[in-house]
């Protein structure tokens, strides 16, 4: 088995992920395959290849996201795919063993993707980086914000993938969280602004000619009625946000329903008049890995003020580089890691629970408590070790959005 590059447009490519995730549509047909009906290609497309047949494939977005106030290399992995003819022969294992060499050529600490089945991603180490909310609400109920004086100094425009920076611009304010997404101009204009279905609505709103609030949106029919669906939205502050809202309350005579996705502490329900009149549904979001500890722990920052040394034992599904223990050292606010095979372990857990309390998702007390951080053997953690941890890397606001 070779693991290499795809060079898009593939034929192959295409056919694996559209019977992985479209199987509806019906057998694939090469005659009618035509790459300019297809958003362009944004990443990285990667194949498992026996001779010429690629048994499995993926795709990498080479993204960077916040974390603890740093930038952070962090691969999307997606569209992972494998004919029916070659499943149960672990594949895909090798294609997701293959991506993480790759990632750790280039330095990456993290791997993300969001998982059809969240046990089927665990089972290789990937764990659940955040949940987010869903909110329904009827239009109606959005007209407190139409009545303001904030949502009166915003105009909005329609635009199109050229006025990407000004989403962009926008973005970066209003989503300052753990895992916030980087995005890149392709990413934007082919995986934003573009779409595999429909391509959305993009409008941005403007203050005194400066950006200050946008949002992207597709109208879906349904069974009681229209749906605004407002994929991905932004806004610089309160005053732009109302207008934000006042917005999507202007297409009352069209939907019955808008949709918004949103991190759990954005708490729609405290502005609406009724906080019951919005339906909120929450949902676990992306998963996230650690490529290599030793890059890792590097890698993203600890707190001021913690002064500790830590022996980990991290334990690792998929690749061989976890086998010995890592010394972890922190001081004056930097952290130092190495391997050190003849330490013994102080705590034990494995690459996706060190992804959650690297990223903030949970602290060292509360991978404790579940049992997916331990003392060696599985004992209770030494005595002061759990503080040590907790104060260096402290619960965050993490939360991605962004599908992909």
């Amino acid at each position: 088995m070779d693991y290499r590059e795809i060079e898009p447009p593939d034929e192959r490519f295409v056919e694996l992920v559209r019977y992985a995730f479209s199987p509806q549509q019906g057998p694939f047909d090469p005659d009618e395959f035509d790459p300019e009906d297809r958003p362009a290609p944004v990443g990285g497309q990667r194949g498992l290849f026996d001779g010429d047949d690629p048994a499995a494939v993926c795709n990498h977005y080479w993204f960077d996201v916040d974390v603890r106030g740093t930038s952070v290399s962090a691969p999307g992995l997606s569209a992972v795919a494998s004919p029916p003819e070659r499943r149960r022969g672990g594949n895909v294992r090798r294609i997701l063993e293959g991506s993480l060499d790759e990632y750790r050529e280039r330095d990456d600490p993290l791997s993300l993707l969001w998982p059809f089945s969240a046990p089927f991603y665990g089972q290789y180490g990937w764990a659940t980086t955040n949940r987010y909310v869903v909110h329904d609400v009827d239009p109606a109920d959005l007209a407190f914000a139409t009545d303001t004086d904030a949502a009166d100094a915003v105009s909005f425009e329609q635009v199109d993938a050229d006025d990407w920076r000004d989403l962009h611009a926008v973005d970066r304010e209003t989503w300052t969280h753990t895992l916030a997404l980087d995005r890149s101009e392709d990413f934007w204009r082919h995986r934003v602004l573009e779409s595999w279905g429909t391509d959305p609505y993009a409008y941005v709103g403007y203050r005194d000619d400066d950006p200050v609030a946008y949002v992207t949106y597709t109208v879906e029919d349904g069974d009681d009625g229209r749906t605004l669906s407002a994929s991905y939205f932004g806004a610089v502050d309160h005053d732009a946000l109302l207008a934000v809202l006042a917005f999507c309350h202007a297409h009352d005579s069209q939907v019955s329903t808008v949709r918004l996705k949103t991190p759990v502490d954005f708490e729609l329900e405290y502005v609406l008049d009724d906080p019951g009149a919005a339906d909120t549904d929450l949902r676990a979001g992306p998963m996230a890995r650690v490529v290599d500890a030793v890059d890792a722990l590097e890698a993203i920052p600890v707190e001021p003020g913690v002064d500790t040394g830590v022996i980990l034992d991290v334990a690792d599904p998929l690749v061989d580089w976890h086998d010995d223990p890592m010394r972890l050292s922190v001081a004056a606010g930097d952290a130092t890691a190495a391997r050190a095979p003849d330490a013994v372990p102080d705590v034990e857990l494995d690459v996706g629970a060190l992804a959650q309390l690297l990223l903030g998702t949970r602290t060292a007390t509360d991978l404790a408590r579940t049992r997916d951080l331990t003392g060696r053997d599985g004992a209770d953690p030494p005595e002061g070790v759990l503080d040590a941890l907790d104060a260096a890397y402290p619960e965050t606001d993490a939360c991605m959005l962004q599908f992909f």
